[in-house]
């Protein structure tokens, strides 16, 4: 392919990216809901980033009614030099539009000085599984800037005649200059998108209280070039609300546990809009990832999360020397371990954690008992009992995109994911004795590569992974443990590397 078709490719991809701004960005609002308020507003001026109280937002994003994905911001000191400052921004929706389903995925890093002037950056962009990588550099009076998209490379120097700010930065620049009714601001930005220099301006219009958040903000206008955006920001220099397209997609704060929660939820769904999103490719495919024995893979992106498990099954190393860390995983799917003889039901007073019953799993309720007695027919030796019941609940319960809140509703609509499938397969083995446990991670699926997945281990004289959405006992050994536990606050270390892993398959028997 000639050198001018490729150039038209990248050239369409930005447009896409200018389209995806548009459409998130382009924030012109009603006043219908927003009230100036008679309180004395306060004088706002930061002064640099370090007198930032909130350094970390979640955001959600509505469209019609329906919240289509989220947003999130980071602001930390680089540990290795204190006079700089990190700012991670993401951004992931996708909807459907005139029957067509648009899908973004936003990555950047921006590096700053503490008055907020760009450094560097590093930004990834992927819309409908385009992908565009843009690195750029601020030397003396000039920025240099890099290019890729599907193997197209350019290159890029612009001179710089005042102080340049991030893109990312934009509704951090009225408070660290002074925030009050009335104050204007105009300042330069790099746009990657556009791979462009603009002009930002900037005035606070009011002091405001509205139903759609908590606390009174400033309603600041922002405009670069012909896109003009309104925002509103808190005393603490902190966005908390957008609204644009007549009040049909909205952007607004959330509690961190609420986006987690969406998030993880969204991840363990292996058909729905965040597939690409969670989806961990690798050069190295598996065929028939249900039949392997033995696993070795490395992992970027879990060591600094706290997010390994080494145990009788999977066993890892971490090399240190790389940067980010690898995590090296050799997994076998039925390691040679000395069993213990043990019948069923096992004492309560040894393994109480693991037979009790909880608010998602029910292991005491009449229903889950009555079926798991039913189920192993006064089985008393621990292994045939597990079984019998992975293979009943993989056979029964219906694979489906449903919320499951717990086991008994999964026993009673006989439908729902991963999550549902280990719920109610954990709830019958506690019930008739079993000590089990809901555990989280990554599977292999074939022609496609990791995904989040749920499954569970039994107590049968040792610990032994098992998998009731298919129906495997032992599960095969691409079933990558993480966490433990069931509820948010087991799985909630999972959201923070969501999207960001990388791995590379090494060996597979």
């Amino acid at each position: 392919m000639g050198s001018g078709n490729k150039k038209k490719q990248l050239k369409t991809a930005i447009c896409s990216v200018i389209i995806f701004l548009l459409l998130v960005s382009s924030l012109g609002c009603s006043r219908l809901y927003f009230k100036r308020i008679p309180l004395l507003e306060p004088a706002i001026s930061l002064k640099n980033l370090s007198s930032l109280t909130c350094q970390e937002t979640w955001y959600e994003i509505v469209f019609n009614g329906k919240k289509i994905g989220f947003s999130h911001i980071k602001i930390n000191p680089v540990e290795k030099n204190p006079k700089l400052f990190k700012i991670n921004s993401s951004v992931f929706f996708s909807i459907n539009f005139l029957g067509i389903r648009n899908e973004v995925n936003f990555r950047g890093i921006d590096y700053v000085k503490p008055d907020l002037t760009l450094v560097s950056f590093e930004n990834e962009l992927i819309i409908d599984k385009k992908k565009l990588l843009i690195k750029g550099e601020v030397k003396k009076d000039s920025l240099f800037t890099r290019l890729e998209s599907d193997h197209i490379l350019e290159q890029q120097s612009l001179e710089i005649n005042e102080p340049l700010y991030p893109a990312s930065g934009v509704n951090l620049y009225p408070p660290l200059k002074g925030m009050k009714t009335g104050n204007s601001y105009q300042y330069q930005i790099y746009d990657p998108h556009s791979q462009s220099l603009k002009k930002v301006k900037q005035k606070v219009l009011s002091y405001e209280t509205s139903e759609f958040f908590d606390e009174p903000a400033f309603r600041v206008k922002t405009s670069i070039t012909s896109l003009n955006a309104t925002s509103w920001i808190n005393d603490k220099g902190e966005t908390i609300f957008e609204m644009s397209r007549g009040g049909r997609l909205i952007i607004a704060k959330e509690a961190e546990n609420t986006a987690k929660q969406f998030i993880y939820k969204k991840s363990f769904k292996k058909n729905d809009d965040f597939l690409d999103f969670c989806l961990i490719k690798t050069k190295r495919t598996i065929p028939h990832p249900r039949d392997i024995k033995f696993l070795e893979v490395e992992i970027t992106g879990l060591a600094d999360y706290g997010l390994i498990i080494s145990d009788q099954r999977q066993k890892i190393e971490i090399n240190e020397e790389k940067n980010p860390p690898i995590a090296s995983f050799r997994i076998e799917a039925a390691p040679k371990i000395k069993y213990e003889a043990i019948r069923i039901p096992l004492p309560p007073e040894k393994f109480n954690k693991y037979l009790t019953p909880s608010r998602r799993i029910q292991s005491k309720h009449p229903e889950i008992v009555s079926r798991a007695k039913t189920i192993i027919k006064g089985e008393k030796q621990p292994l045939p009992a597990v079984k019998d019941l992975v293979s009943w609940v993989s056979r029964e319960i219906k694979s489906g995109m449903v919320d499951s809140v717990s086991a008994l509703e999964v026993l009673r609509s006989k439908e729902g994911e991963c999550q549902a499938h280990a719920l109610l397969y954990t709830a019958l083995s506690r019930a008739v004795g079993i000590p089990t446990r809901v555990v989280s991670g990554l599977v292999y699926l074939e022609n496609m590569g990791f995904l989040y997945h749920s499954w569970a281990e039994s107590f049968t004289g040792c610990w032994i992974a098992v998998d009731p959405t298919f129906g495997q006992v032992p599960a095969d050994a691409s079933h990558i443990k993480l966490v433990e536990g069931e509820n948010l606050e087991d799985l909630s270390p999972l959201v923070d590397v969501i999207g960001y892993l990388k791995a590379e398959v090494i060996n597979f028997k």
